[in-house]
This record gives structure tokens, sequence and C-alpha cells, in this order.
């Protein structure tokens, strides 16, 4: 079995990301905000459309990092993310008819079983998670901030896999750069929603400050959720920066709410071309 415990920073001068030392089976990175085309306060390389960011700038940086990934085409499947639950399948007759690509959906997963087919999520603080079953079967994306953590996606995420065949010895994860506790300090009404789901609640929030507030180890609740799921320790990657702390990523936080957005895509590739 491959066990995603290492990870790389590639940097081609124009775009630059990390990656996992997955099988060849399925392209996948998360991107940092180095490179690109974008101008303050979205430099550089802000891949998403809905920040403010002028969109052909968008547009081409979207397009050296498919060129950087060998993707077939800059058109990658995205959701309009609300911070919820759902997840939405990638295919004919499915959720997502993959002719039509389009971020009207409201969702917060991408799930696929087509090769070719690029899937993508953004943040700039929330977590970013990729899944890849090991058998070349499906991929997923999905964007979880505290709120989808809370609510169960990333185990959901692995629920809707196994629904389609997949076994969970099989799937590895890949948690993308989020927030670190070091810089999430949160309210009562974040801490009472993992208490009041998670077994595992006073594992990941830090103690209370002087200020009434305590901290969220955003990663930690992801992982424990999907060893829950029965995804084994050593098949869940975590890159381990956290974005407010590490200039080369876009932080909404650190950043005053007016910046870009990296991206985390996967895609399964067809048999032969692996």
């Amino acid at each position: 079995m491959a066990k995603p415990a290492r990870w790389e920073l590639i940097d081609n001068g124009t775009t630059a990301y990390y990656r996992f030392n997955w099988p060849a089976g399925a392209v996948h990175a998360f991107s940092s905000r180095l490179g690109g085309f974008s101008d303050p306060p979205y430099h550089g390389l802000n891949l998403a459309l809905h920040v403010g960011d002028d969109a052909g700038r968008v547009r081409q940086n979207r397009q050296a990092f498919s060129h950087a990934l060998g993707l077939p085409a800059v058109d990658w499947a995205c959701v309009n993310q609300v911070h919820g639950d759902r997840i939405v399948w990638v295919g004919p007759g499915e959720d997502m008819d993959e002719a039509s690509f389009t971020a009207a959906v409201h969702a917060d997963g991408l799930a696929t079983d087509l090769a070719d087919v690029p899937l993508a999520v953004f943040g700039a603080d929330c977590g970013l998670l990729l899944f890849y079953d090991l058998q070349g079967r499906r991929v997923g994306a999905v964007h979880a901030g505290w709120r989808g953590t809370a609510a169960g996606l990333p185990r959901k995420m692995v629920e809707a896999f196994v629904a389609r065949g997949s076994r969970p010895g099989d799937i590895l994860v890949a948690l993308g750069p989020q927030i670190g506790p070091c810089c999430y300090p949160v309210g009562e009404d974040v801490a009472a929603a993992f208490s009041q789901r998670w077994p595992f609640a006073e594992v990941v929030l830090g103690p209370c400050s002087a200020e009434g507030k305590r901290t969220l180890n955003l990663a930690l609740a992801q992982r424990l959720q999907l060893e829950m799921a029965g995804i084994a320790g050593e098949h869940i990657g975590e890159l381990g920066l956290c974005t407010s702390c590490t200039e080369a990523l876009f932080s909404y936080r650190r950043d005053g709410g007016r910046t870009g957005r990296q991206a985390a895509v996967i895609m399964l590739k067809i048999e032969g071309h692996r």
C-alpha cells in the first residue's frame, strides 16, 4: 500500500505547488500563491473567480497551473462553496454533467468516477482535502472550514466512496494547507459545534483564554473523523502548513479578507497513462 507521508514543493518559475508521494494513477496538487499573473491584493497565483480579481488574470493563472500539472484543459469542475456538507458527483446523469461545469451548484465536496475530469476546491484558511481510491475507481475534493468539518464533511466523503464500492483501506486522503491552532482562536459557538457532535472535541480545542476564546486544530479534527470512518492513519497525508503563518499561501484572516485563494485539484488518469 502507498503511504502518503511525504510531500514536496514543485516550483517551475510560473507556478509553485505542493503534492504528496501518491501513486501515479491520479494527478493532484495544492497550489500556493507563488508565481501567477494577478496584481495585489490577489498576487500572484490566485485561482478563484469569486474574490474580485480580474477574470482574465484568473484564467491565465488557471491555464498556467493546468499546464504545470499536465491537465487536459483549463476547465475544472467547481462548485459555489457554501460551508455546508453537500457532495456532488460529476458525470453523465450525476449532480453535475461534465459537459457543463458550473459554479452555480451549491456544495463543498466534489467526486467523480470519470478519468480526465479535474475537480477543484478553493480556500484561504479553510481546509482543502483530496481523496483517492487506490484501486483507481474514483477521486474527490473537499472544502472544509470549521462548519464543514463540524458537520462531518470529510467523513461523508469517505462514506460516499464506500457507497459506490470503495473500501476504506484503499482510500488515501491528503490534508492541504489550512489555518493552524497557532492562529485560530474561536468563540463558544464554534467550540459548541464540535463538543455537541464529536467525542474528540476536547482534543482539538485548546484551553479557554482570558478573552473567552479557545483555539481550534482544524486539521486534527479532520484526521480524527477520517480515522473514525476507517481510514488508516498512515493513509492520511498532512501538509502541516498554517496559511496564516506561511507567506507563500493566501490567508483570509491574515490578509484582512481581501485576498486570493489557493486551490486543491485532483484528476483520475485514464488507464494506460499512469
